[in-house]
């Protein structure tokens, strides 16, 4: 009868340790020190009226994305992003959102989005020409107005297509570099001279806006770590849908565990329950 509680107990305590090996709690931006972070999938950090946004609250901080205009604001609710809700802009009513302003030099920018045509696409801007952007070309810039204007070398290679969704990360150390679906384009270029570089909108700027979608936006607090921007880009691209877009020899292409809280196999626990009864027979 002792052998037969001890042999139960112990099936009993390995379903227990399986079940909690499932339960990891996933990576996400939260494990980074940011300075904002905005992910339209959360519907509780959205503030809307009949699908209108007014405010979009910031998961990290308390750097909260407001409505510029009263009457011209984003939508929600109505268009997705891999099945998870998405913000629409729309270029025609300048409706963007702002937030404080930060000096973008230091810092990270990360973004997934889905321009709806191929024009100007704002992800965050501010006053002064400032802005991170897609071109009409289909080619990321970052640009800070001033002189020695040279757009091209403040392009990437990269061209990405209208209609597709996308994930880039703005790096400024303070040479710009850009994370293109997880490929690495270095060496961009410096801000010509003018030692900063102004954030304080999303979806507009002095001379473009956003017309399309934004799944989530994320602006670090400094640099990260080349093991966290893999993390990031795996984090963006198992969420929201873009894994296929990852180059071959990217740290998760193939797992995205790590980003994911998957269910426990019921076969395993079943099994494991299964074993403690077959004892208890022979007993």
């Amino acid at each position: 009868m002792k052998k037969t509680k001890l042999i139960t107990a112990f099936a009993a305590a390995t379903v227990a340790m399986t079940a909690s090996s499932y339960a990891a709690t996933p990576w996400t931006p939260a494990d980074v020190t940011n300075y904002a972070w905005w992910d339209a999938s959360d519907a509780s950090t959205i503030t809307e009226s009949g699908g209108v946004v007014s405010q979009w609250d910031d998961k990290s901080n308390s750097n909260d994305a407001t409505a510029i205009h009263p009457t011209n604001r984003p939508l929600t609710g109505g268009r997705t992003i891999n099945g998870l809700n998405a913000i629409e802009f729309q270029a025609g009513i300048n409706d963007g959102l702002q937030f404080t302003q930060t000096d973008m030099i230091g810092k990270e920018m990360w973004a997934v989005f889905v321009q709806d045509n191929a024009t100007d696409f704002t992800v965050v801007g501010a006053g002064g020409n400032s802005q991170l952007t897609i071109l009409g070309s289909g080619k990321v810039r970052s640009w800070q107005g001033g002189s020695g204007y040279n757009p091209l070398d403040k392009q990437s290679t990269a061209v990405l297509a209208a209609t597709n969704t996308h994930v880039v990360g703005w790096i400024h150390d303070p040479i710009r570099k850009y994370s293109i679906n997880g490929t690495l384009e270095d060496n961009m270029g410096t801000h010509n001279g003018v030692g900063t570089h102004n954030g304080s909108r999303i979806g507009t700027q002095q001379y473009a806006r956003a017309d399309g979608l934004m799944g989530e936006i994320v602006i670090t607090n400094g640099l990260l770590s080349l093991d966290d921007r893999a993390k990031m880009e795996g984090y963006f691209a198992w969420k929201w849908g873009t894994v296929d877009a990852l180059p071959g020899d990217h740290a998760y292409k193939t797992d995205g565990s790590i980003f994911l809280v998957p269910e426990p196999s019921t076969t395993a626990l079943l099994g494991l329950g299964g074993l403690a009864l077959i004892f208890r027979r022979r007993k």
